[in-house]
């Protein structure tokens, strides 16, 4: 805590650098870096190329390295708690790994960006240009760490978690703006509230479990609550990466790992994850010979190993309460349409972050209205120290605020950027700081009078609150667990379908007249079909969508002119996504639409249906559908008797394709191919595969 003098005292500047600065930063994001041909810049996410581009996490990731590798490393193990000075040389460190992490990234970007020569031949990016990308972005992320570090010294929150915060809710604010699953569907008014119910519920554990200190006996020991950090609940979640990695090197692999991950195997496999790491990491936290010998050393009334362990286990049940709170509103929201499952844990470590960032607020706005002329003198990151340093200032008259305390419950050491830090009158920094070191750092005697009555009352607040928490905590698992199981119930009755028809294309006909007015953005086109000697010239229509009007919109303006159009019976217009090129007639997902004529009733139906599978090979995502016996010998005998002929796959009443047919097709089994080129098909193919289930 260097520059303490410098320190702002107006409560309206310092709310100003808060809430300013972060809100600067992503308007700054959008400024594109150095080095980009301004042509690509039109075609990417301006994020991706901006001079903020890799943000917070160059920071965050220097400085967990350098704090386990003082950990690690017993000749550096005294500087993670030796005070300012020594905090300042991992701090210092930790600005060089940054600016060394953000270079490597950097340049790793421009490489990408210069590949994309070879897929945007029209868009060539010299070696020079790779370079000033480099920079800039490396600069950008420099720039946001000093914006960091200026937050926590001059604002009221730490800066590193305020940032986190503003970016990971803009990025799940961009995701979240196309609120279509794969198949197009939106997701439903009772699917929002179960989100926004979920998100509540999370925040609302959060704050909870930081209003829950534990005291070990005689109340000289907090044990925090969350006891193991909130990192359980990331393990949890990511443990299933490892599967998923896994099938994709030996895909043979691959049926077990969906199994593994679909519900409700996924949950219990998070579960036991997050209840393993949540007791490891509350025992590694509150090592009880080790926090009984700190506060010895400090000059603590004596604590024995026994009164941390007693109060360790009463922090478990709290614990745990709140972490399978989060796991249950993941699980509500995993049980969602598409994108919520894909943004669950984003949009849940949102909400984390902001119920502690606000938790924290509130405490630090109290008392800055309070106390106007505090200023920062200590950083602490031992929250089971802090009883006794608040009877140390009651003891010595200096009244003090301890601010951040639930960000670095919550975090501990996975966020060594984030410290409970010590405020006091400035009047009274020296002498505080004095008192501090000579407890903290100095060679102190364990106190062997009792404590004073002050002292005492100031060690009972935090324990007259330990009773109303815990059966609310229980409540939100409650009902964080009623929502996880509205939301599946909700899921299976009203369970995303798509409804799948097999036709013949019958191109032996033109049904459309040869003069007459066509509507607007209606025109003829035609294509070869068939093959060898049975190959010909057969007309569709294709319709351009005008200026701001998708394809359906536009379907439904020319319906009335195509009803007065007289089919020859048994035959129907039908009409799938064509590419707006006009040169290309392949079915695609372009902006435009075209025709099909289709004869006879449907061969193959969803009913028909028995297994779906999605797959990708090196061109194209897939659907590969098999048959019932009965409709694998009716697809035989069609494919046997219509060589040379098309059939018409359709889903939804959309034709997704329509093949020729070279051969019979006596496996029963139906491939679906995605255009190569649509955003996103795997996802799609999986979502169809999921919903052409029985």
């Amino acid at each position: 805590m260097q520059g303490d003098a410098n320190r702002p005292h107006s409560l309206g500047l310092r709310i100003a650098i808060t809430l300013g600065v972060p809100v600067g930063l992503l308007a700054a994001a959008r400024i594109p870096a150095a080095g980009v041909n301004p042509e690509l810049q039109a075609t990417l996410d301006s994020r991706v190329l901006g001079i903020l581009a890799l943000g917070i996490a160059p920071a965050l990731s220097a400085y967990l390295t350098v704090e386990l590798v003082a950990l690690l490393i017993p000749r550096l193990r005294p500087l993670r708690h030796g005070g300012p000075a020594a905090r300042l040389k991992l701090q210092r460190a930790a600005n060089v790994l940054t600016v060394v992490l953000a270079a490597t990234q950097a340049f790793g970007m421009s490489m990408y960006l210069a590949s994309l020569e070879l897929q945007i031949p029209d868009l060539p990016i010299d070696p020079s240009g790779r370079w000033l990308f480099t920079g800039s972005v490396c600069a950008g992320a420099c720039v946001t760490l000093l914006a960091a570090r200026w937050i926590s010294s001059q604002g009221l929150a730490n800066g590193f978690v305020l940032i986190t915060l503003f970016e990971t809710g803009d990025t799940l604010l961009s995701s979240l703006l196309h609120t279509t699953d794969p198949l197009g569907r939106s997701l439903d008014a009772r699917g929002i509230a179960i989100a926004t119910a979920s998100l509540l519920l999370a925040a609302a554990a959060t704050g909870l479990a930081l209003s829950t200190p534990l005291l070990a006996s005689r109340q000289r020991a907090l044990v925090p609550v969350p006891a193991s950090s909130v990192q359980p609940f990331s393990i949890g979640i990511s443990v299933l990466g490892f599967p998923a990695a896994f099938a994709n090197f030996f895909p043979e692999a691959a049926p077990s790992v969906a199994r593994l991950t679909a519900f409700p195997i996924r949950f219990l496999v998070m579960s036991a994850a997050t209840l393993a790491s949540a007791l490891v990491l509350a025992w590694l936290f509150q090592r009880p010979r080790g926090v009984a010998s700190v506060l010895a050393a400090a000059g603590a009334p004596p604590v024995e190993p026994e009164d941390v362990t007693h109060a360790s286990r009463r922090a478990l049940l709290p614990t745990l309460l709140f972490l399978a709170a989060l796991l249950l509103c993941n699980a509500a929201l995993e049980r969602l349409p598409k994108p919520l499952p894909m943004q669950a844990f984003s949009a849940l470590t949102f909400m984390v972050l902001l119920a502690v960032v606000v938790w924290d607020l509130s405490r630090a706005l109290k008392d800055q209205r309070r106390h106007a002329d505090l200023v920062p003198i200590w950083e602490e990151r031992r929250p089971y120290l802090l009883p006794h340093l608040r009877a140390l200032f009651v003891e010595h008259g200096i009244k003090a605020a301890i601010l951040h305390e639930g960000q670095q419950n919550l975090f501990r050491f996975f966020a060594p950027y984030v410290a409970v830090e010590i405020w006091v009158p400035a009047e009274a920094r020296e002498r505080a700081r004095e008192l501090l070191e000579r407890h903290l750092l100095g060679s102190v005697k364990a106190a062997s009078s009792a404590p004073s009555e002050a002292s005492a009352g100031a060690r009972r607040e935090p324990a007259q609150r330990e009773g109303l928490q815990l059966p609310l905590l229980a409540g939100v698992a409650i009902a964080a667990l009623g929502l996880t199981i509205v939301a599946p119930l909700r899921s299976a009755s009203n369970a995303p379908t798509v409804k799948l028809e097999i036709t013949r294309v019958d191109d032996s006909v033109d049904p459309f007249p040869t003069g007459g007015k066509l509507p607007e953005g209606v025109a003829f086109a035609s294509e070869t079909v068939g093959r060898g000697v049975e190959r010909r010239s057969a007309r569709y229509l294709r319709i351009t969508p005008q200026a701001g009007e998708s394809a359906d919109a536009a379907l439904g303006r020319i319906r009335p002119w195509m009803r007065a159009l007289k089919l020859p019976p048994p035959t129907r217009l039908a009409f799938g996504p064509v590419d707006a090129d006009p040169n290309d007639f392949a079915p695609s997902t372009g902006a435009g639409a075209r025709s099909y004529l289709l004869t006879g009733e449907p061969v193959i139906t969803t009913p028909d249906i028995t297994e779906a599978k999605a797959g990708e090979d090196e061109t194209s995502a897939f659907i590969a559908i098999t048959l019932s016996p009965g409709a694998a010998a009716r697809l035989a005998q069609v494919t046997r008797e219509h060589l040379h002929e098309r059939l018409a796959i359709l889903l939804d009443g959309k034709v997704e394709i329509a093949p020729i047919i070279i051969g019979e097709i006596k496996d029963g089994v139906v491939r679906i191919t995605l255009s190569a080129e649509e955003t996103g098909a795997l996802e799609r193919a999986e979502a169809i595969a999921r919903a052409l289930n029985p």
